[in-house]
């Protein structure tokens, strides 16, 4: 049916329509009011060419054309796209090189001064365990008759400063 209805429009076009013709294309027209309006603002436009006066081309119209299609094809903003896209802005573009030394630096900055800072906490957290570990070999050396002298002397709630004397003299040696 589309077929036969392009046809139709040809021959409307070419204005070789037959009555024949002529009734389905208006039985078409008829089953969808859509195909009528598109067909009628064709023709509007039509006669709304076919009114314009006629003017003569210039001799080197073509080549005027032609040109201007070459010329702004060449000069259109090239679109690229990922890892292309960016390279070719920091080829092109002096600015776009600094932003990317800036990044690059503060980048490998950051990364020395977290390496840095990763180290200095591995060596706190080592001497850390240093002192943990050699207070338990100190806490593991005291005796059980120690502990328990330790442990009376702690009982004692008021003490003088002869006593605090004593005390850190028991827990020194």
């Amino acid at each position: 049916m589309s077929g036969s209805f392009e046809q139709l429009i040809e021959k409307s076009r070419k204005k070789t329509l037959t009555p024949e013709d002529q009734r389905l294309l208006n039985e078409l027209f008829a089953k969808d009011p859509t195909l009528k309006s598109q067909w009628d603002q064709e023709r509007r436009l039509s006669q709304m060419l076919a009114s314009l006066p006629q003017v003569p081309l210039s001799k080197d119209f073509n080549q005027k054309v032609l040109q201007q299609t070459f010329w702004a094809k060449d000069h259109r903003p090239s679109r690229k796209r990922g890892f292309a896209g960016w390279m070719s802005t920091l080829i092109e573009k002096r600015w776009a090189q600094a932003a990317a030394a800036v990044c690059v630096i503060s980048f490998v900055t950051f990364g020395a001064y977290h390496q840095h800072s990763q180290t200095l906490k591995i060596r706190e957290t080592a001497d850390a365990l240093s002192t943990v570990a050699n207070t338990a070999v100190e806490v593991a050396t005291v005796q059980e008759s120690d502990l328990e002298a330790i442990q009376v002397l702690g009982e004692y709630e008021q003490t003088s400063p002869v006593d605090d004397d004593l005390w850190l003299a028991m827990v020194s040696y």
